[in-house]
């Protein structure tokens, strides 16, 4: 039997892919790993989200039931940083309680909070605490990343909730007698 070579070229030539299918197959991969990069991004967006929710939550429960013990509110630290003052042995001058650190006062000494949280992006965002100058009224912060959580607030003068500009409060909880868009 006689190949003909031009047939056997022809041959070999089908069994590969053209240039054309190899880059059709690599542009369909890339709009997948986009889409799928994307969705894994706003999962984690929303996941940090959920956990600063949680976090001002718990903080809720820690300053109630400092105020029922001192009949107050612990009050905010004198720097600006939006840092709670209440930690210490002597409550008659307190200490500034670190986020990260332990939030306890009085001789036992009473732990409201074994680690007072630090935000998940920290420290480009940090939760904020205000209070008025009653100190029965208390407000919390933080920034929420997902632009369309329904639980975005408006402020008439957020507090800054970060070192950057994006870090403007969008998202806050208050003592029962206020509210977290009142003006303390």
């Amino acid at each position: 039997m006689r190949y003909d070579d031009s047939s056997m070229k022809h041959h070999i030539n089908q069994l590969g892919f053209t240039l054309m299918e190899l880059m059709i197959v690599m542009m369909i991969i890339g709009i997948l790993v986009t889409i799928v990069a994307g969705s894994f991004m706003q999962t984690k967006l929303k996941s940090r989200d959920a956990q600063r929710k949680s976090d001002i939550a718990q903080l809720q429960r820690s300053l109630e039931a400092y105020f029922n013990d001192y009949q107050q509110y612990p009050d905010p630290a004198d720097d600006g940083t939006g840092k709670i003052q209440g930690c210490g042995v002597d409550q008659s001058n307190p200490t500034v309680c670190d986020w990260g650190g332990a939030f306890s006062a009085g001789t036992g000494p009473t732990i409201y909070m074994i680690q007072l949280p630090n935000d998940p992006k920290q420290p480009t965002i940090q939760y904020f605490y205000r209070t008025d100058s009653t100190h029965m009224k208390y407000q919390l912060f933080t920034v929420l990343e997902n632009a369309q959580d329904l639980d975005i607030m408006t402020f008439s003068a957020p507090p800054t909730c970060g070192d950057s500009v994006t870090s403007v409060c969008n998202y806050g909880r208050s003592s029962s007698n206020a509210k977290p868009t009142d003006t303390l």
